[in-house]
């Protein structure tokens, strides 16, 4: 990359000038995964965002703005991978009337998921279930690994794979809010899980979605 550390880093200021990208960012995992380190102007431009968005699109559901950071962090990730690999694509941001990417005629939701250990195939995402009212063809997901789950003083983010959302809600379980999300977490919102084993790789899945 020839902005925001060097190659190894996500970088990026802001949603309409996308950093350059030549695929030697992402170091691929066993499992088909990709996984990054994002830059400090990556992690200072998803504060900046965030704190935007709390201004201009509140939202009362518990822990929504650390989730909002997030899943920016997600978002410039899955755009740096697909610019790596010239994939025509349009990416949205905070428009709410638009999905957050399109793929030609494929609209796609990005969700992104936290972790404060390295991302495991037994480990679940999950959607919130008001998510499951908007029109999305495809869901794709991204782990956002806290400091100290993969690097010591820095986050990572890890592209995990999709699916149809269709087959999403096929394959995931209902979690109403209160009940045990996992041993140790109860659930804030009413959300569907997904052991993430059951996603297509990205590989996989962006192969299929541009047939």
């Amino acid at each position: 990359m020839s902005r925001g550390g060097g190659v190894g880093a996500l970088a990026g200021p802001n949603i309409t000038e996308p950093p350059d990208a030549d695929g030697a960012s992402f170091h691929p995992t066993p499992e088909g995964w990709l996984r990054a380190t994002p830059s400090d102007e990556t992690l200072a431009w998803a504060r900046r965002m965030e704190a935007e968005g709390d201004k201009t699109k509140p939202n009362d559901m518990r822990n929504f703005s650390k989730r909002r950071y997030q899943g920016f962090v997600g978002e410039r990730a899955f755009d740096v991978w697909l610019r790596s690999l010239s994939v025509t694509h349009e990416w949205h941001g905070q428009t709410d009337a638009k999905p957050d990417f399109e793929l030609g005629a494929v609209s796609v939701g990005l969700k992104s998921c936290g972790s404060k250990r390295a991302w495991r195939p037994d480990l679940v995402v999950n959607v919130y279930e008001r998510h499951r009212e908007h029109p999305l063809r495809e869901l794709f997901f991204a782990g956002f690994e806290h400091p100290g789950a993969v690097k010591q003083d820095r986050p990572t983010v890890v592209l995990l794979g999709g699916l149809p959302t269709e087959t999403y809600f096929e394959l995931a379980t209902f979690v109403s809010k209160g009940e045990q999300l996992n041993p140790k977490v109860i659930a804030e919102n009413d959300v569907w899980n997904l052991r993430t084993s059951k996603l297509e790789a990205p590989q996989v899945w962006l192969e299929r979605v541009l047939r």
